[in-house]
């Protein structure tokens, strides 16, 4: 029963993060003109946001993914869950690494990540635990 109400979190949660994203996506074009400084390059962070938006969609699907697979009792639901944690938790310090995070919404943050990573390590733990019954 646990696993059921944990399954229908996650997906409530992917589900949420991919309507966000593509909220955004439907409002690149009004937030890069809205009063944009002199330096700032709208056609360059639209193609940021842009990304980050499909990134942050595919992630939620995943999510959404990962809680049906709780909700029916599936143990790889699990996996999937612990799989998206860490990508959300790493993505923005590899870009960062490489040099493509330029804008704000791109930077690693230590409690961000601190997060994804815990919750990774919860859905790991539940995964071992299922495999123990």
């Amino acid at each position: 029963m646990r696993t059921k109400i944990a399954g229908a979190l996650v997906c409530l949660v992917g589900i949420c993060a991919a309507a966000f994203a593509a909220w955004g996506l439907t409002m690149t074009a009004a937030m890069a003109t809205a009063s944009p400084p002199q330096s700032f390059n709208a056609e360059d962070w639209s193609v940021h946001w842009r990304l980050w938006g499909i990134t942050l969609i595919v992630l939620g699907l995943a999510l959404v993914w990962a809680g049906v697979a709780l909700i029916y009792g599936k143990r790889s639901g699990f996996i999937l869950l612990a799989a998206v944690a860490l990508v959300a938790a790493l993505f923005p310090w590899l870009l960062s690494i490489v040099g493509f995070a330029r804008y704000a919404f791109e930077e690693p943050r230590m409690n961000e990540s601190l997060l994804y990573l815990t919750v990774g390590a919860g859905a790991l733990l539940g995964h071992y635990r299922w495999m123990q019954r």
